[in-house]
């Protein structure tokens, strides 16, 4: 007897021999031996396998045809319900050997099932009711995530399994056996914030069972802080403008109460801080000041800017 077990090193599942199986002995036909007559299908023995995976009959039976069929496995398991012939010859005059399903061994599948994971941009929005209608709104592909890191975990099984989303934002688990998991965020997407939100899985081993989970991720901020040279303190009211490579404007705002200005992260590239509006007081800044965002989603150069008081 051999039985699917998960093997934490490969994340896969694998065959060991199956300890506590029970089976059944039942006469393929009518057998009538001296002093005994066993009907057909009648159970003339039952049992379970060892922790080797075997069993042994250590009854004196009439000789006959017997198949061995599957009445209970552990668990997790599912249960064969298949019969599995019995050959019989003599070895001597006061015993036969049995081999059952032609030598082979019989396996047991584990009950299972697989997660996936969807990660999404939180700025994703699902179409209302009319946008279904007309068929616009935004796609949903278009805000999908790759190279988030997930670890689905059972402590009680002793599971840790980690994916990665791919470039369609998702991650399928391999077969997992029945039992409760978590799953976790470990590694944020570059230039969105890591999720604190976990979500717990139950598989219960139905057939083909794939449980879906959707995280989402907000994208991590850029902030422009404005100063007064003089003595630091933070300067509200600078109008300002952040410029791609190429000039093109891709966000302008005024500095608030604490003198800054806010935004998502762009994509990898450089851009310049510029200065449209000095606050009151102040004079505008000529210097041209820039920054980097890096293909890691971290923020290189200067988002500190001065300006000089009026004097």
């Amino acid at each position: 007897k051999h039985a699917e077990t998960f093997d934490q090193q490969l994340a896969d599942i694998t065959l060991m021999p199956g300890d506590g199986f029970v089976f059944g002995l039942f006469a393929a036909d009518e057998i009538n031996g001296v002093g005994a007559a066993l009907p057909k299908d009648a159970m003339v023995w039952v049992g379970s396998t060892d922790m080797d995976g075997r069993i042994s009959v250590e009854v004196p039976l009439p000789y006959g045809g017997y198949y061995f069929k599957e009445l209970a496995a552990p668990n997790a398991y599912q249960v064969t319900g298949e019969r599995y012939p019995v050959t019989l010859t003599y070895k001597n005059q006061d015993r036969i050997a049995a081999v059952a399903n032609g030598g082979e061994p019989v396996i047991n599948r584990l009950k299972t099932g697989r997660i996936r994971i969807i990660k999404l941009d939180d700025r994703y929005r699902e179409p209302n009711f009319l946008q279904r209608i007309f068929g616009s709104g935004e796609s949903e592909a278009e805000y999908r995530l790759a190279s988030a890191v997930f670890q689905i975990r059972s402590e009680a099984l002793g599971i840790c399994v980690e994916l990665t989303t791919d470039g369609h934002g998702e991650a399928l688990s391999p077969k997992l056996p029945i039992g409760e998991y978590v799953i976790q965020e470990v590694q944020a997407p570059a230039g969105f914030e890591l999720t604190e939100e976990s979500q717990s899985a139950t598989i219960t081993g139905s057939e083909a069972e794939v449980l879906e989970y959707t995280f989402r991720n907000a994208p991590k901020k850029v902030h422009i802080l404005k100063v007064s040279s003089m003595d630091g303190r933070a300067l509200p009211g600078c109008e300002m403008e952040i410029r791609s490579a190429d000039g093109s404007v891709i966000y302008s705002a005024t500095t608030d109460s604490a003198g800054e200005i806010a935004f998502d992260m762009p994509p990898a590239g450089t851009y310049v801080i510029a200065e449209v509006k000095a606050p009151a007081g102040f004079v505008r800044s000529p210097k041209t000041h820039s920054f980097t965002v890096t293909d890691a989603g971290e923020i290189t150069g200067e988002t500190t800017v001065m300006n000089d008081p009026i004097r």
